[in-house]
């Protein structure tokens, strides 16, 4: 398979599932954390700074839009998602150089220490790195736009 090289400013279509297909959220918990982890993660920074949340909000009620934009540099614009018991989908559009790569290491690592951690087992929870593939015209974008 063909490494891409990701360029800022373009679009792709990045999915993964579980490893042997397997359940990768048993729990409306599971999802709220992954989609919190959209949020938390999508930062130039190390570490996720709690300040960034609205604290006022439970931790499960978090919305992409609610984060601050002038107190993050987002690694990448998230266009669309779509979680499944047993998978994902994005159209992710990268940001910052690098950003689609380290956005999604730094998203299935998290996730995957939470769901290890919560079910006392450890190893791999995806099947291999996620996959991407190139968003090419406008109409291919539009079309996953309506899939996911």
């Amino acid at each position: 398979m063909k490494r891409i090289q990701f360029q800022s400013g373009n679009f792709y279509h990045v999915y993964n599932r579980g490893v042997d297909k397997r359940v990768v959220f048993t729990h409306n918990r599971d999802f709220a954390k992954f989609y919190s982890s959209l949020v938390n993660f999508n930062n130039k920074l190390k570490k996720f700074q709690r300040e960034f949340i609205d604290r006022n909000k439970p931790k499960n009620q978090v919305i992409l839009s609610e984060l601050r934009s002038d107190r993050i540099q987002k690694l990448v614009e998230i266009v669309s998602y779509c979680l499944l018991p047993n998978h994902y989908h994005f159209i992710l559009k990268q940001v910052e150089d690098s950003g689609i790569p380290t956005f999604m290491h730094k998203l299935g690592t998290g996730y995957t220490n939470y769901f290890n951690l919560k079910n006392d087992r450890n190893g791999a929870l995806f099947q291999g790195p996620f996959k991407a593939v190139p968003v090419e015209t406008d109409e291919q974008l539009l079309y996953l736009s309506a899939y996911i």
